[in-house]
């Protein structure tokens, strides 16, 4: 009952057979204490090792690779990397001069809102509207590039 609940109907028997055979040339027999659980570890052994069997045995059909390879994930990886980049950059060039020159000082420059408004002489809350106009540009570029919907925000 216990190994037909842990193998397939037609192996059963056969597993049986193999567990008593396996216990019947143990020299240890004689001296068991718990001879059910004896069994049932050769069992559990033997499950294992079918399952290993198993595991080795299955055929790899090699790809045809003109027809069937697809990219790799690193070259994935990389064509995601370039097509968001392009996307920034495009990004970057529909922006309005001065807010795409304000984004970049922030963003690639990493100076303050206090020191962009100082060097292009405006003031900070000038600076703070390019940069909110800029984010909403870009993010929304990016968005589209990664497949979103519109009106959803990935965190």
């Amino acid at each position: 009952m216990w190994l037909a609940r842990r193998v397939d109907h037609g192996s059963v028997d056969d597993l049986a057979q193999e567990v008593f055979l396996r216990a019947a040339c143990c020299p240890q027999l004689v001296q068991l204490h718990n001879p059910r659980g004896f069994l049932r570890r050769i069992a559990r052994n033997l499950i294992i090792d079918r399952a290993r069997r198993h595991e080795r045995s299955r055929s790899v059909v090699p790809l045809l690779e003109t027809i069937d390879a697809g990219a790799a994930p690193e070259q994935e990886a990389g064509l995601h990397e370039e097509e968001m980049l392009a996307a920034y950059r495009s990004s970057l060039a529909n922006l309005p001069v001065r807010t795409a020159r304000i984004f970049t000082m922030s963003r690639v420059e990493q100076k303050t809102y206090r020191q962009i408004s100082e060097e292009l002489k405006i003031a900070p809350s000038t600076v703070e509207y390019h940069m909110m106009r800029a984010l909403r540009v870009v993010r929304s570029r990016l968005a589209e590039a990664r497949g979103d919907r519109p009106g959803t925000r990935q965190i």
